[in-house]
């Protein structure tokens, strides 16, 4: 009973692996789902089979046979618009020559096994998209040149020839947008008014899937003469930018901002004198002095401007280097006379001083007498065998005396600023005073 277990497992293995391949299909390998190709070029509908194939079938959008190949025969249906111009590859690719317009639509390939590989047939669609190559794009512009702040802008994009296709609008390289002053359509843009800095290369760019056009359009814009300016050459250096020494030559030159450059002309105090940006005098005279004007004119914006300069004939003219050392020794020199100026009158003030008056020599001799006195009686009663002798000595070279008579000591003594001695003996007292 085991064994019979077993057998029917192997029958119901073998059924299902049979069941399994049977309901597989056949492999058809595709290149792009959708192809684009272009009205008369030639078109491919890339598909590989995998294994034996017994038959391959093509059908066009409309689910017509267009051909098909049984083992190795290839059947082309007579009497369609594919007539000699489609063919089968090894492969089972479909090639179409001269893609026409009406070659357009969806495209199905079915594709059968031989039996003996016990697989399914299998059928794969693919999109063909034919378009008209893009041919003749142009831009036209309203007015090449325009003047700025005056004038509005139109450019148109046209092209002979194209289908499914778009536009897109460039300006030196960079896409343009909307803004207040600038629309952008696809076949138009509009700009107004015109700045200057709408000048530059317009591009047109149109394109498809399988081919693009463009087209560039210059645009000029006109504005100026602005920020008029005259350039002079001297080889004088004076310190008055309008100075220029007599015999020097002097060049004067004009310049301006301006689309397109202006046209300059220039005059002597009312005088005529040169066309072009640049006047020279070879050697400047005296009657050379006065006011050059220039005047410079846009030819395509109608705008004159004038800017006038002052040249003044000198006989000497001091540069600013001889100037600033003129100063300096001016300044260096009243420095000194400021400074001899000061140094007389201390001088003479000094002699007009008068001389300092010497002081008196003061006898304080008595002055000290009198305050010592009452102290000399005192001690000449308390001593009666004592004795005092007034007197002034004035002697300064000696300014003590013995004190007191028993020892012979000295003993200095001050009064009222002045120095002074009082000898002691036995027999006599002697003061003196140096002041």
């Amino acid at each position: 009973m085991g064994w019979a277990l077993g057998q029917c497992l192997v029958w119901l293995l073998i059924a299902a692996q049979c069941v399994c391949v049977w309901g597989q299909q056949v492999e058809v390998i595709v290149g792009d789902r959708v192809v684009n190709t272009g009205t008369g070029w030639n078109s491919t509908l890339a598909v590989a089979t995998v294994g034996p194939i017994h038959s391959v079938e093509w059908t066009d959008p409309a689910g017509n046979n267009i051909l098909n190949r049984i083992q190795d025969t290839l059947f082309i249906k007579p009497g369609t618009a594919y007539s000699g111009r489609v063919a089968l590859l090894t492969n089972g690719s479909l090639a179409i020559s001269s893609t026409r317009r009406s070659d357009q639509g969806t495209y199905t390939v079915k594709v059968d096994p031989l039996a003996s590989t016990a697989l399914t047939s299998n059928s794969v669609t693919l999109s063909l998209m034919v378009h008209d190559p893009v041919e003749g794009v142009s831009v036209s512009v309203s007015m090449a040149g325009v003047r700025e702040g005056m004038d509005s802008l139109t450019l148109r994009c046209s092209l002979l020839s194209g289908s499914g296709f778009t536009y897109t609008w460039l300006k030196s390289g960079s896409a343009l947008v909307n803004s207040s002053r600038l629309t952008v359509t696809p076949t138009l843009v509009s700009i107004s008014p015109v700045d200057r800095t709408d000048a530059g290369n317009y591009t047109c760019r149109v394109s498809n899937p399988v081919s693009a056009g463009q087209d560039t359009q210059a645009v000029i814009v006109y504005y100026g003469p602005e920020s008029l300016t005259i350039a002079r050459v001297t080889p004088s250096d004076c310190v008055t930018s309008d100075q220029v020494a007599i015999g020097q030559p002097v060049r004067l030159t004009c310049g301006a901002v301006s689309v397109p450059p202006a046209t300059y002309t220039w005059t002597l105090r009312g005088r005529a004198l040169v066309q072009g940006t640049t006047v020279t005098i070879p050697l400047l005279m005296a009657n050379g002095s006065g006011s050059y004007t220039c005047r410079a004119v846009n030819g395509q914006t109608g705008v004159e401007r004038n800017v006038t300069t002052l040249v003044t004939a000198v006989g000497v003219c001091l540069s600013a280097g001889a100037v600033a050392g003129i100063v300096i020794g001016a300044v260096a020199f009243l420095i000194l006379l400021i400074l001899l100026i000061f140094c007389l009158v201390k001088r003479s003030r000094e002699k007009e001083k008068p001389l300092p008056k010497k002081q008196p020599v003061v006898n304080r001799s008595n002055e000290v007498e009198a305050k010592v006195r009452p102290w000399l009686d005192r001690h000449q009663q308390q001593n009666p065998g004592f004795n005092s002798v007034g007197g002034n000595n004035l002697d300064r070279g000696t300014p003590y005396t013995p004190y007191p008579p028993s020892l012979g000591s000295m003993v200095p003594s001050t009064f009222n600023g002045g120095s002074g001695s009082i000898s002691v003996t036995q027999q006599s007292i002697h003061i003196s005073t140096l002041v």
